[in-house]
Protein backbone atom coordinates (compact mmCIF):
# COMPACT_ATOMS: atom_id res chain seq x y z
CA UNK A 1 0.00 0.00 0.00
CA UNK A 2 1.28 3.62 -0.58
CA UNK A 3 -0.05 6.97 -0.13
CA UNK A 4 -0.68 8.68 -3.39
CA UNK A 5 -1.51 12.46 -3.53
CA UNK A 6 -4.05 14.12 -5.92
CA UNK A 7 -5.18 17.54 -6.95
CA UNK A 8 -8.25 18.31 -9.04
CA UNK A 9 -9.55 21.86 -10.26
CA UNK A 10 -12.20 23.45 -8.31
CA UNK A 11 -14.80 25.73 -9.66
CA UNK A 12 -16.90 26.81 -7.21
CA UNK A 13 -19.67 28.74 -7.45
CA UNK A 14 -20.68 32.89 -6.06
CA UNK A 15 -21.85 31.62 -2.70
CA UNK A 16 -18.90 29.07 -2.45
CA UNK A 17 -16.26 31.35 -3.14
CA UNK A 18 -17.53 33.85 -0.16
CA UNK A 19 -18.02 31.25 2.12
CA UNK A 20 -14.17 30.27 1.09
CA UNK A 21 -13.02 34.13 1.87
CA UNK A 22 -14.87 33.67 5.20
CA UNK A 23 -13.22 30.41 5.56
CA UNK A 24 -9.57 31.86 4.87
CA UNK A 25 -9.84 34.83 6.59
CA UNK A 26 -10.78 33.33 9.76
CA UNK A 27 -8.38 30.45 9.66
CA UNK A 28 -5.69 33.54 8.94
CA UNK A 29 -7.19 35.47 12.08
CA UNK A 30 -6.62 32.16 14.13
CA UNK A 31 -2.83 31.62 13.00
CA UNK A 32 -2.08 34.98 13.62
CA UNK A 33 -3.58 35.28 17.05
CA UNK A 34 -1.90 32.06 18.14
CA UNK A 35 1.15 32.88 17.28
CA UNK A 36 1.07 36.22 18.59
CA UNK A 37 0.05 34.92 21.77
CA UNK A 38 2.39 31.75 22.18
CA UNK A 39 5.48 34.10 21.17
CA UNK A 40 4.30 36.87 23.99
CA UNK A 41 3.89 34.35 26.09
CA UNK A 42 7.18 33.04 26.01
CA UNK A 43 9.05 36.22 25.47
CA UNK A 44 7.44 38.08 28.93
CA UNK A 45 6.79 34.51 31.22
CA UNK A 46 8.58 31.71 29.52
CA UNK A 47 5.57 29.89 29.14
CA UNK A 48 5.63 27.16 26.45
CA UNK A 49 1.87 26.96 25.06
CA UNK A 50 0.56 24.35 21.97
CA UNK A 51 -2.44 24.95 19.63
CA UNK A 52 -4.60 23.17 22.17
CA UNK A 53 -3.96 25.39 25.00
CA UNK A 54 -5.07 28.19 22.23
CA UNK A 55 -7.75 26.12 21.18
CA UNK A 56 -9.46 26.44 24.41
CA UNK A 57 -8.96 29.96 24.44
CA UNK A 58 -10.86 30.51 21.25
CA UNK A 59 -13.68 28.20 22.65
CA UNK A 60 -14.27 30.70 24.75
CA UNK A 61 -13.73 33.97 22.67
CA UNK A 62 -16.52 32.06 20.30
CA UNK A 63 -19.12 33.43 22.51
CA UNK A 64 -18.04 37.04 22.33
CA UNK A 65 -20.16 39.23 21.00
CA UNK A 66 -17.35 40.82 18.67
CA UNK A 67 -16.74 37.55 17.13
CA UNK A 68 -20.47 36.18 15.99
CA UNK A 69 -18.81 35.33 12.14
CA UNK A 70 -17.00 32.28 14.09
CA UNK A 71 -19.68 30.52 14.39
CA UNK A 72 -20.36 30.46 11.09
CA UNK A 73 -17.03 28.47 10.44
CA UNK A 74 -16.48 24.95 10.28
CA UNK A 75 -13.95 23.93 13.62
CA UNK A 76 -12.19 21.80 11.91
CA UNK A 77 -10.85 24.32 9.71
CA UNK A 78 -9.78 26.06 13.07
CA UNK A 79 -7.97 22.96 14.23
CA UNK A 80 -6.31 21.93 11.39
CA UNK A 81 -4.53 25.40 11.36
CA UNK A 82 -3.58 25.06 14.84
CA UNK A 83 -2.05 21.61 14.23
CA UNK A 84 -0.16 23.08 10.83
CA UNK A 85 1.30 25.61 13.73
CA UNK A 86 2.11 22.96 16.07
CA UNK A 87 4.03 21.44 13.52
CA UNK A 88 5.70 24.81 12.26
CA UNK A 89 6.67 24.79 16.17
CA UNK A 90 8.47 21.22 15.98
CA UNK A 91 10.25 21.73 12.69
CA UNK A 92 11.78 25.36 14.12
CA UNK A 93 13.24 23.42 17.01
CA UNK A 94 14.19 20.78 15.43
CA UNK A 95 16.69 23.14 13.24
CA UNK A 96 14.58 21.51 10.38
CA UNK A 97 13.09 25.54 9.35
CA UNK A 98 12.89 28.82 10.53
CA UNK A 99 10.29 30.74 13.47
CA UNK A 100 6.70 30.56 12.17
CA UNK A 101 5.69 33.70 10.43
CA UNK A 102 2.61 35.76 10.54
CA UNK A 103 0.04 35.07 7.50
CA UNK A 104 -0.82 38.12 5.18
CA UNK A 105 -3.78 39.01 3.59
CA UNK A 106 -3.11 37.54 0.16
CA UNK A 107 -5.29 35.85 -2.77
CA UNK A 108 -2.87 33.03 -2.31
CA UNK A 109 -4.43 30.76 0.70
CA UNK A 110 -5.40 26.92 1.77
CA UNK A 111 -7.39 25.75 4.61
CA UNK A 112 -8.12 22.06 5.57
CA UNK A 113 -11.22 19.92 6.32
CA UNK A 114 -11.28 16.62 8.54
CA UNK A 115 -13.27 14.23 7.27
CA UNK A 116 -15.61 11.91 9.64
CA UNK A 117 -14.56 8.58 8.26
CA UNK A 118 -17.89 6.92 10.22
CA UNK A 119 -19.81 8.58 7.39
CA UNK A 120 -17.58 9.26 4.47
CA UNK A 121 -19.89 7.82 1.81
CA UNK A 122 -22.26 10.52 2.67
CA UNK A 123 -19.28 12.95 1.70
CA UNK A 124 -16.74 11.48 -0.70
CA UNK A 125 -17.18 9.51 -3.75
CA UNK A 126 -14.37 8.64 -5.80
CA UNK A 127 -15.21 10.25 -9.24
CA UNK A 128 -18.79 11.72 -8.82
CA UNK A 129 -19.22 13.82 -5.64
CA UNK A 130 -17.64 15.59 -2.74
CA UNK A 131 -19.07 17.14 -0.04
CA UNK A 132 -17.37 19.76 2.86
CA UNK A 133 -18.62 21.06 5.86
CA UNK A 134 -20.77 24.65 5.00
CA UNK A 135 -20.04 24.42 0.94
CA UNK A 136 -22.28 21.35 0.41
CA UNK A 137 -20.98 19.74 -3.12
CA UNK A 138 -18.33 20.71 -5.19
CA UNK A 139 -17.94 21.03 -8.56
CA UNK A 140 -14.24 19.58 -9.66
CA UNK A 141 -12.45 18.56 -12.55
CA UNK A 142 -12.46 14.42 -12.30
CA UNK A 143 -9.21 13.82 -14.49
CA UNK A 144 -8.69 11.09 -12.79
CA UNK A 145 -10.51 8.51 -10.44
CA UNK A 146 -8.82 8.12 -6.98
CA UNK A 147 -8.54 4.36 -5.67
CA UNK A 148 -8.76 5.31 -1.57
CA UNK A 149 -10.36 7.01 0.71
CA UNK A 150 -9.66 10.53 1.71
CA UNK A 151 -9.07 11.66 5.72
CA UNK A 152 -8.40 15.27 4.44
CA UNK A 153 -8.91 17.31 1.99
CA UNK A 154 -7.17 20.61 1.14
CA UNK A 155 -8.85 23.55 -0.50
CA UNK A 156 -6.34 26.16 -2.04
CA UNK A 157 -6.48 29.36 -3.31
CA UNK A 158 -3.41 30.28 -5.75
CA UNK A 159 -1.79 34.34 -6.84
CA UNK A 160 -4.18 33.84 -9.99
CA UNK A 161 -7.76 33.09 -8.13
CA UNK A 162 -7.87 29.75 -9.13
CA UNK A 163 -8.98 26.94 -7.02
CA UNK A 164 -7.96 23.19 -6.34
CA UNK A 165 -8.90 20.54 -4.34
CA UNK A 166 -6.20 18.15 -3.00
CA UNK A 167 -5.63 15.09 -0.81
CA UNK A 168 -4.07 11.56 -0.62
CA UNK A 169 -5.47 8.05 -0.21
CA UNK A 170 -4.25 4.81 0.43
CA UNK A 171 -3.67 2.77 -2.71
CA UNK A 172 -2.68 -0.60 -3.28
CA UNK A 173 0.76 -0.68 -5.34
CA UNK A 174 0.22 -2.12 -8.55
CA UNK A 175 2.63 -4.67 -9.51
CA UNK A 176 5.61 -3.17 -11.97
CA UNK A 177 5.62 -4.75 -15.59
CA UNK A 178 7.98 -7.27 -16.55
CA UNK A 179 11.91 -6.36 -16.69
CA UNK A 180 12.16 -4.78 -20.98
CA UNK A 181 16.07 -4.65 -20.24
CA UNK A 182 17.90 -1.68 -18.48
CA UNK A 183 17.95 2.11 -19.80
CA UNK A 184 20.43 4.48 -18.68
CA UNK A 185 19.48 7.83 -17.84
CA UNK A 186 21.84 11.05 -17.37
CA UNK A 187 20.51 14.59 -15.99
CA UNK A 188 21.46 17.69 -17.83
CA UNK A 189 20.43 21.22 -18.60
CA UNK A 190 20.57 21.44 -22.72
CA UNK A 191 18.50 18.26 -22.72
CA UNK A 192 16.63 17.53 -19.24
CA UNK A 193 16.70 13.81 -19.88
CA UNK A 194 18.88 12.03 -22.28
CA UNK A 195 18.86 8.26 -22.32
CA UNK A 196 21.79 5.68 -23.18
CA UNK A 197 19.99 5.17 -26.86
CA UNK A 198 20.57 8.63 -27.87
CA UNK A 199 16.50 9.98 -26.61
CA UNK A 200 16.82 13.56 -25.87
CA UNK A 201 13.70 15.31 -23.78
CA UNK A 202 14.72 18.57 -25.19
CA UNK A 203 14.05 21.62 -21.98
CA UNK A 204 11.48 24.03 -22.70
CA UNK A 205 12.84 27.11 -20.32
CA UNK A 206 9.30 28.35 -19.79
CA UNK A 207 10.52 31.01 -18.06
CA UNK A 208 12.68 32.52 -21.00
CA UNK A 209 9.42 32.14 -22.97
CA UNK A 210 7.39 34.52 -20.71
CA UNK A 211 10.56 36.98 -19.53
CA UNK A 212 10.25 39.75 -21.68
CA UNK A 213 6.06 39.95 -20.83
CA UNK A 214 6.56 39.61 -16.95
CA UNK A 215 9.60 41.99 -16.90
CA UNK A 216 7.39 44.42 -18.27
CA UNK A 217 3.82 43.43 -16.24
CA UNK A 218 6.42 43.50 -13.73
CA UNK A 219 7.38 46.97 -14.23
CA UNK A 220 3.82 48.64 -14.67
CA UNK A 221 3.01 46.37 -11.59
CA UNK A 222 5.70 48.77 -9.61
CA UNK A 223 4.25 52.14 -11.06
CA UNK A 224 0.61 51.99 -9.91
CA UNK A 225 -0.36 52.72 -6.35
CA UNK A 226 -0.50 49.54 -3.95
CA UNK A 227 -4.32 48.36 -3.11
CA UNK A 228 -6.04 50.43 -5.82
CA UNK A 229 -8.01 49.13 -8.51
CA UNK A 230 -5.81 49.60 -11.12
CA UNK A 231 -2.52 47.79 -9.09
CA UNK A 232 -5.21 44.84 -8.18
CA UNK A 233 -5.65 44.38 -12.16
CA UNK A 234 -2.11 44.37 -12.81
CA UNK A 235 -1.14 41.84 -9.85
CA UNK A 236 -3.42 39.85 -11.68
CA UNK A 237 -1.38 39.80 -14.78
CA UNK A 238 1.83 38.98 -13.67
CA UNK A 239 0.12 36.40 -11.42
CA UNK A 240 -1.04 34.75 -14.85
CA UNK A 241 1.80 34.71 -16.37
CA UNK A 242 3.42 33.49 -13.26
CA UNK A 243 0.84 30.74 -13.72
CA UNK A 244 1.39 29.77 -17.35
CA UNK A 245 5.14 29.51 -16.20
CA UNK A 246 4.82 27.05 -13.74
CA UNK A 247 1.95 24.97 -15.25
CA UNK A 248 4.05 24.94 -18.24
CA UNK A 249 7.34 23.40 -16.29
CA UNK A 250 4.98 21.02 -14.58
CA UNK A 251 3.37 19.62 -17.42
CA UNK A 252 6.48 19.16 -18.77
CA UNK A 253 8.25 17.40 -15.42
CA UNK A 254 5.13 14.73 -15.52
CA UNK A 255 4.69 13.76 -19.27
CA UNK A 256 7.31 11.34 -20.68
CA UNK A 257 10.05 12.42 -23.14
CA UNK A 258 8.77 13.01 -26.62
CA UNK A 259 12.39 13.26 -28.36
CA UNK A 260 12.91 10.57 -31.05
CA UNK A 261 16.09 8.77 -31.21
CA UNK A 262 18.86 10.22 -33.55
CA UNK A 263 18.75 8.14 -37.27
CA UNK A 264 21.93 5.29 -36.39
Amino acid sequence: MIQRGYQFRLVPTPAQAAQLATYFGATRWVWNAALAWRSTAYRQDGESVTGVDFSRELSWLKQLEPYPWWRAVPATVLTQALRDQDRAYANFFAKRARYPRFKKRWPAAAIRFQLDQRVVANAYRAGEFLRLPGLGALNLRWSRVPGGIPKRVTVQRDADGRYFVAFMVEEALAPAPPNAGDVGVDVGLKDLVITRDGRKSGNPRPLRRYQRRLKMAQRRLSRQQQGSRRWQRQRQRVARLHRRVSDARRDFLHNPPRGRAPPL
